[in-house]
C-alpha cells in the first residue's frame, strides 16, 4: 500500500470528538454548552444584572458557576442585593470580585492561570465561566491582535475542558468597529447584542439579539426580577415590540379586564378609526397573547385571557 505523502499531519481523534457527545443548549436558542460567548451593550444596560440571574438559573441546572468581576467595585454587591444572591447561591456560584485585593490585575491573572491549569480532560463539564469585563482582559481595552489571541486561546481551553464561556464587553458599537474588535467576533462562537427594554416596577427586561448565528441560536428576550434574581425567558414578540404598540396593548388589556367589546367599540374607546390598518393588524397579531376573540353574530368580541404577560408582569 502507497504510503501517504501526508502522514506527517495528526488527524483529528474522531473518537474523542464523539466522547462528548453533541452540544446541547442549555438555554434554548441562547446558552449551549461547550460555547464561547461575547455579550455586548453599551454601560449602564444592565449586563451584570442580567448576568447574576443567568448564573442563578446556570446553578439551578446543577452548573458549578464562576464570575471573575473585574468591572465593578464591591459596594455594588450590597446596593444591588447581590450579596444575598451570593450567599443563598454559596458553593454553587463562586464570585470574585478585583476591588478585594490589593493588587487586583496581579490577583485576577493568578486566578486566571489557575483556572488553565485545571483545564483538563472534562475537569469543566457542568462549568460555567462569566467574564466582567474584556477590557482588563486584554489589558486596559486595547483590542490587538496578540491579546485577542491569548485571551482567545485561554477560553477554548475552558471548552475544550467542558465548559461555558461568557464574556462581557462595554461597547458603544459593533465588533468591526473597534480595532481589532472583528478578529474577536470572529474567534468567538457566538457574539450577543443586548438591549435594555422598558423595565416594570418589579422586572427588568433585555432582548439578546446574535450576530453570527453560527449554533443554534436566535434572537431570545428575558426578564429578570429586581428581588430574587429569577430568570424567565420572555415572549420575542413582546421583546421586540416598540413603544407605541406596547402602550397600545397595554390599553386594550386595561379596557378588557372587566368587561368584554366588540372590535368597533374597543377602537372607539382607544380613540381609533375603525378602519384604522395599524391598530387592527396589532389585534390580530396579539390574539391569543394578549387578548381572545370569539364570534357574536357578525361581531367580533374581545375578552381577556386567563395570564397575560407583558414585559416581566402578570395581569
Amino acid at each position: 500500500m502507497e504510503s501517504s505523502r501526508l502522514g506527517f499531519l495528526t488527524p483529528v481523534n474522531l473518537d474523542e470528538v464523539r466522547a462528548n457527545g453533541k452540544r446541547k443548549a442549555l438555554i434554548e436558542h441562547f446558552a449551549l454548552e461547550r460555547s464561547i460567548n461575547l455579550l455586548w451593550a453599551p454601560a449602564g444596560t444592565g449586563k451584570t444584572s442580567f448576568m447574576f440571574a443567568f448564573s442563578k438559573y446556570l446553578t439551578s441546572l446543577g452548573l458549578e458557576t464562576a464570575f471573575i468581576d473585574t468591572d465593578n467595585g464591591v459596594d455594588i454587591l450590597q446596593d444591588r442585593g447581590y450579596d444575598k444572591l451570593i450567599e443563598a447561591l454559596k458553593g454553587k456560584l463562586r464570585y470574585i470580585n478585583a476591588d478585594t485585593f490589593d493588587e487586583p490585575k496581579k490577583s485576577i491573572m493568578d486566578t486566571l492561570s489557575v483556572i488553565k491549569e485545571n483545564a483538563k480532560d472534562n475537569a469543566y463539564k457542568n462549568c460555567a465561566f462569566i467574564f466582567d469585563s474584556l477590557k482588563f482582559f486584554l489589558n486596559g481595552g486595547i483590542y490587538d491582535e496578540d491579546k485577542i489571541e491569548k485571551f482567545i486561546t485561554f477560553c477554548k481551553a475552558i471548552r475544550r475542558a467542558g465548559g461555558l464561556v461568557f464574556v462581557l464587553n462595554h461597547a458603544t458599537k459593533k465588533g468591526d468597529s473597534m480595532k481589532g474588535g472583528q478578529s474577536l467576533v470572529d474567534a468567538v462562537d457566538e457574539c450577543w447584542q443586548m438591549t435594555a427594554l422598558p423595565e416594570t416596577d418589579t422586572h427588568y427586561n433585555y432582548m439578546l439579539d446574535p450576530e453570527k448565528v453560527r449554533m443554534a441560536v436566535k434572537k431570545v428576550g428575558f426578564s429578570v426580577d429586581k428581588e430574587s434574581y429569577d430568570f424567565l425567558p420572555l415572549d420575542i414578540e413582546i421583546a421586540s415590540m416598540g413603544t407605541a404598540e406596547r402602550a397600545f396593548c397595554d390599553s386594550v388589556i386595561k379596557l378588557i379586564k372587566d368587561k368584554s367589546y366588540t372590535q368597533g367599540e374597543l377602537l372607539h374607546s382607544l380613540g381609533k378609526d375603525k378602519a384604522d390598518r395599524t391598530a387592527l393588524d396589532c389585534l390580530k397579531k396579539h390574539i391569543g397573547r394578549f387578548w381572545d376573540v370569539k364570534k357574536a353574530g357578525k361581531e367580533k368580541v374581545y375578552t381577556t385571557v386567563t395570564t397575560v404577560q407583558l414585559c416581566g408582569e402578570s395581569a
